[in-house]
């Protein structure tokens, strides 16, 4: 993953992550896929968190800094896999603080000043919290909302990818090995109907994470998500996926109303 074009402290990280995700290279098909899908994914994060930290202006440092955060977001997720084959933490562990402790023990940000050495491993303990912590200086507030953001966006690409496979090519490892079976559960639509973000640990059938993920929009932070959410069309496209009934109905066109009024409050067309 190393680039010659990269500043010489994000092509070291580019390039320890390159080595480490390799150790977990296997011949066992189902778990090598999903290492590449998170592979594909780490670099797909790091592609929308520079064209966020564009959209704000922010110069170099601070930049480079939301590259290193994108890229070792999700180093948590290999381990995971290896010890309990899934990436559901309810089944398994914290992935986002099993990244930071495998970020401490390898040293591998020894060559950041501390301050980003801190913001790095904060932001990575927290991007896959429901409710992020109090109390974060503002630097890593900001970058932690950038990864927020740029996560959210390439797991909505992978989802509706999924969704829109023939049912028996499809990788359930993306909606928790959850099945369609049973429906859905109402809370989740509750939640998207109080313009709430839901809980994946509440999580009991693919339906339930399909909604659970609808409700991200309200917790997108950027004119550039909500823009990308809008031109990808990923809320109909999930919705395509959902069962058909009025009070879903309902709750999907309630997340596209708010992505449409957040948007204009950015000041920018829907």
């Amino acid at each position: 993953m190393p680039d010659s074009s990269s500043p010489p402290d994000l092509l070291f990280l580019k390039g320890w992550f390159a080595a480490y995700v390799r150790s977990f290279f296997t011949a066992e098909q189902e778990k090598q896929k999903n290492f590449m899908l998170k592979i594909r994914h780490t670099a797909r994060v790091c592609w929308h968190a520079q064209r966020i930290a564009s959209s704000l202006g922010l110069g170099g440092q601070a930049r480079r800094v939301a590259g290193a955060v994108a890229l070792l977001h999700d180093v948590g997720r290999f381990e995971q896999m290896r010890r309990y084959n899934t990436f559901d933490d309810r089944r398994s562990v914290d992935h986002g603080l099993l990244a930071r402790q495998i970020l401490e023990e390898s040293r591998c940000l020894d060559h950041l000043p501390a301050g980003q050495q801190q913001t790095v491993l904060q932001a990575v303990e927290q991007h896959n919290k429901l409710r992020v912590a109090t109390g974060l200086g503002e630097d890593t507030a900001r970058q932690l909302r950038i990864l927020r953001d740029a996560d959210k966006l390439d797991i909505f690409r992978i989802m509706v990818e999924e969704c829109e496979r023939p049912p028996e090519k499809r990788n359930r490892v993306v909606e928790l090995g959850l099945e369609q079976d049973g429906g859905y559960s109402p809370l989740f639509v509750e939640a998207l109907l109080a313009g709430q973000p839901a809980d994946s640990r509440k999580a009991a059938s693919a339906y339930d994470v399909r909604l659970m993920r609808l409700a991200w929009v309200y917790d997108l932070n950027h004119a550039y998500s909500l823009r990308h959410v809008l031109e990808k069309a990923y809320i109909q496209r999930i919705a395509r996926h959902l069962p058909v009934d009025q009070i879903v109905c309902q709750a999907v066109s309630r997340v596209e109303a708010v992505l449409r009024q957040r948007l204009h409050a950015f000041g920018q067309e829907a």
